[in-house]
């Protein structure tokens, strides 16, 4: 029975002697063992304070040879991680005598110090080291050159266009903008255009259907039919209305005439008309303000004639012409040899006009005129074919 009754004394020491026969350090000091390192390079074996520094030297080894952030995490989670082995050399100390505890417990903790404060720096230098590369790699030189880029840009109708508004708000006047599709009346009535006028036939005008669930608000409204407008004109009686003399209006946009094309007709164009209304405005006005904007769009000095003609929203009437800015009113091709280049048509607004408009003919008065925008622009940029500028083609766009 004695033999069978574990000897605690006896367990004790066959105990104590396992571990001298482990550890020398044991054998130095009897009775005191050293905290174990079980971390994944040492197998469990135990440690003294005299192999700190050993350990932290292999520690700040293995850290600088970590190449990447990834190698150094790796490094970091085996020294100094939860299962790393200073933090398990650390808690594997609890257990020992104060002696020990004073002695190791220092060392170690100074020695995960050391580790978290390389680990950190070893960090920043890898990523130093990576923004240093991917400067090198992925570099851009600010001032080199970029590939030139194709860019649209204006349109020569378009940038006349400006340019004709431009000028006329120099010279005081006020720019408008009128309906496209609009009615018999504001189109023709008004402006004195009588229903026998050739330019209400059908080969003149674009006449539109009205949608069945148009409502008329009376009979005369019911026959005051839709059209596509054949001149920016459309606007003048509705501004007479709507303002009060002295007026300077100017109002380019598009047109539409039912017609054959060719070098010098289209179906859609653009107009110029402008007109001015007040009390003492005469056909010298007229020629001089005519004068100023074609000597400033050409960028020369030119010489400009008014001969006598018939429209039915002005009286008197007349033809503007201006010098052959191709041959300098020598004659050429252009201007048929006659040293003249015919612009547009202008006069003193009819009476009638003015009592449509709402105002009085004896005490008011003024001039109106109208032109081609694409006419300008050809003889702006010597094209030789209006239908050029509705072409879309870049062989021709691309040369403005």
């Amino acid at each position: 029975m004695e033999n069978s009754i574990p000897d605690k004394k006896r367990s004790s020491k066959i105990k104590n002697g396992a571990d001298s026969a482990q550890s020398p350090a044991t054998q130095a000091h009897p009775g005191k063992r050293s905290a174990p390192v079980n971390g994944p390079n040492n197998g469990g074996a135990t440690i003294g304070v005299a192999d700190v520094d050993k350990l932290v030297a292999d520690a700040l080894a293995r850290i600088a040879a970590a190449g990447t952030p990834e190698q150094l995490e790796k490094t970091r989670l085996n020294l100094i991680g939860r299962k790393g082995v200073l933090p398990l050399a650390l808690r594997a100390i609890k257990d020992r005598s104060a002696e020990d505890k004073r002695r190791l417990g220092p060392a170690l903790n100074q020695a995960r110090t050391t580790v978290e404060a390389a680990v950190r720096q070893r960090a920043l230098n890898l990523s130093r080291s990576v923004f240093e590369s991917l400067v090198d790699d992925e570099a851009i030189d600010v001032t080199e050159p970029l590939p030139r880029t194709a860019l649209g840009h204006i349109h020569p109708t378009e940038h006349v266009r400006r340019e004709v508004e431009d000028i006329f708000r120099s010279m005081g006047f006020e720019v408008v903008r009128g309906q496209e599709i609009d009615d018999e009346e504001n189109n023709f009535d008004l402006l004195n255009i009588p229903a026998s006028h050739p330019a209400r036939d059908l080969w003149d005008t674009f006449w539109l259907k009205k949608p069945e669930a148009f409502k008329e608000s009376s009979v005369a409204a019911a026959k005051n039919r839709l059209l596509l407008r054949t001149h920016t004109s459309n606007m003048q009686v509705r501004v007479m209305r709507d303002r009060t003399p002295p007026l300077r209006i100017v109002n380019i946009g598009r047109v539409y005439r039912y017609e054959s094309t060719d070098k010098t007709h289209e179906t859609t164009f653009n107009q110029i008309e402008g007109f001015i209304v007040d009390e003492s405005t005469t056909l010298g006005d007229l020629r001089g303000t005519l004068h100023t904007l074609f000597e400033t769009i050409f960028g020369q000095k030119l010489v400009t004639r008014l001969r006598p003609s018939y429209f039915p929203f002005t009286e008197p009437s007349v033809e503007l012409d201006m010098s052959c800015t191709f041959c300098k009113g020598k004659g050429c091709a252009v201007c048929k040899n006659t040293g003249w280049l015919e612009i547009g048509g202008a006069g003193m607004i009819h009476p009638n006009v003015l009592k449509n408009g709402g105002l009085n003919p004896n005490k008011f008065q003024g001039f109106a005129f109208g032109m081609g925008l694409e006419r300008i622009t050809m003889f702006k940029y010597g094209i030789d074919d209006i239908r050029w500028l509705l072409s879309a083609d870049l062989r021709f766009l691309e040369q403005f």
